[in-house]
């Protein structure tokens, strides 16, 4: 349960890397079918600068299948919004 707290702890605290990651990664690659150029790019974006966030405790390599998650599900609710 504590490892838990930790990892939702770190997402809220990185949450705005997150986004300006997907808006940076949107804006690069905007045409559909390039999800995976925009992945790479939001994870080149995070690494630069994951660590001006302070009170995470865990590494961007620990945080990373999470944070992918965070980013497909945001691409989700965007793909959605526009249907």
């Amino acid at each position: 349960m504590q490892q838990l707290l930790i990892l939702l702890q770190a997402i809220h605290l990185i949450m705005p890397l997150i986004l300006d990651a997907f808006k940076i990664a949107e804006t690069a690659f905007p045409e559909s079918g390039t999800g995976q150029a925009k992945l790479e790019a939001a994870r080149v974006f995070i690494s630069e600068n994951f660590n001006k966030i302070e009170g995470v405790t865990l590494n961007l390599e620990q945080l990373w299948p999470q944070v992918q998650t965070v980013l497909n599900a945001i691409a989700a609710g965007k793909k959605l919004l526009k249907a």
